[in-house]
């Protein structure tokens, strides 16, 4: 019995590392989004301009 509950343990931190990082690399992707979208947002105005200019 004790050794199942180790591996119970075990078990439980792994699954608390496997959301840790889940959520890191969640944070990571919306971070990037949030600069591509601004990097969007940024040459369409540039676009814009150069339309206007011709």
């Amino acid at each position: 019995m004790p050794d199942l509950k180790r591996k119970l343990a075990k078990f439980k931190s792994e699954k608390v590392e496997l959301k840790a990082g889940l959520a890191e690399a969640l944070r990571q992707a919306m971070e990037e989004s949030k600069k591509r979208d601004a990097e969007n947002a940024e040459l369409k105005t540039r676009i814009e301009i150069l339309g206007q200019e011709c």
